[in-house]
């Protein structure tokens, strides 16, 4: 049933969390923020319901991660993968669109400036806008 599919939306959601987290913070930490996300109140609601909203925290959540690969390892897999992320984020509902503001955060943030000369980084934000261009 379609609820079915909102709560594995949420489960896939809380595994990508889980995924992203292990590294950083261990198994146990990675652990109990997949399991806290699962229990707010918000994902109960959005998985119960037949709502965008998880499908969107799916494609954000590998959007996020694939740019914080790419920022860590220079990867340009990385970079495409954070593009399919976004055009699906983006198509899926336009709130999305916040990931435009990620790139240039991250870099200044992390202080990869060096990474602005690349041009695949280029080359995907170019990718998105053709693909979910109006």
């Amino acid at each position: 049933s379609l609820h079915a599919f909102a709560a594995a939306l949420a489960a896939l959601t809380a595994t990508a969390l889980f995924a992203l987290l292990r590294p950083r913070v261990g198994a146990l930490g990675a652990g109990f923020a997949a399991l806290a996300f699962l229990v707010l109140p918000l994902v109960q609601t959005f998985s119960g319901t037949l709502m965008t909203e998880m499908q969107l925290a799916l494609c954000c959540t590998l959007a996020v991660g694939a740019f914080a690969r790419f920022l860590a390892s220079g990867a340009r897999s990385a970079l495409v993968l954070f593009a399919l992320a976004a055009v699906a984020g983006i198509l899926t509902k336009g709130n999305a669109m916040a990931l435009a503001l990620l790139p240039p955060f991250a870099i200044g943030l992390h202080g990869s400036w060096r990474l602005v000369l690349r041009p695949a980084l280029w080359l995907a934000g170019l990718a998105v806008a053709l693909l979910c261009a109006p």
